[in-house]
């Protein structure tokens, strides 16, 4: 983005132009490996994650959900230790999603995994 200083206020800069991001789309697709993992905590669960890319390609804006089942409803509220981020080829990360056990409603926790150019949405 090219910002305009001229224009700026104490509060907001508008941008003169916004960056050209649709080369993102020329991405090549990434089959991503996942693990996870979910152990009890008093009234919580706490579910662990591990992303891996092991393709040549960068998977881009990933994003986790816990389901209630496959296909179900996303388990609400959450806390993800991070979310919506990108691997660089051969990189993986760790993350941990704690939630209260009731908000499953019986149900087995599913997560899913999406991304910009990851190849459709997995459960694991």
């Amino acid at each position: 983005d090219v910002l305009d200083g001229a224009s700026s206020t104490w509060y907001y800069t508008p941008a003169r132009s916004l960056a050209d991001l649709t080369g993102l789309r020329q991405l090549p697709t990434v089959k991503l490996k996942v693990t996870s993992r979910t152990e009890p905590h008093g009234d919580e669960n706490l579910t662990s994650v591990t992303v891996e890319n092991p393709s040549t390609h960068l998977a881009m804006f990933i994003r986790l959900q816990l389901k209630k089942d496959q296909g179900g409803e996303e388990v609400l509220p959450i806390l993800w230790s991070d979310n919506y981020f990108c691997l660089m080829p051969g990189e993986g990360r760790k993350f941990t999603a704690i939630y209260q056990r009731k908000e499953l409603q019986g149900t087995t926790p599913l997560v899913q995994v999406a991304g910009w150019n990851v190849v459709g949405e997995s459960f694991y």
